[in-house]
């Protein structure tokens, strides 16, 4: 999904009012989207598999994952050569 200033709250936050987890991507031409965290651990990296699939040669094939714990979440540093 772009992000725009005008993205409706409902895509943001669920019917209970809590946050959905997102992270704001953010292209080489300004192009903002919304990506959703949808399973843990969610990878980011170069291939397809990945739930983040970025086309960008300083990008290892498995770089990074984000992991949730209870209602947390941390970005892990998968030591990938391009780090």
């Amino acid at each position: 999904m772009e992000l725009t200033s005008a993205t409706p709250a409902t895509e943001l936050f669920g019917e209970a009012g809590r946050f959905k987890p997102h992270l704001a991507v953010v292209e080489p031409s300004g192009r903002r989207h919304l990506v959703k965290i949808s399973k843990s651990p969610f990878k980011i990296g170069r291939l397809a598999e990945c739930e983040l699939s970025l086309r960008d040669s300083r990008i290892s094939r498995t770089h990074a994952q984000i992991v949730a714990e209870d209602d947390n979440y941390f970005l892990e540093d998968l030591q990938s050569r391009h780090g």
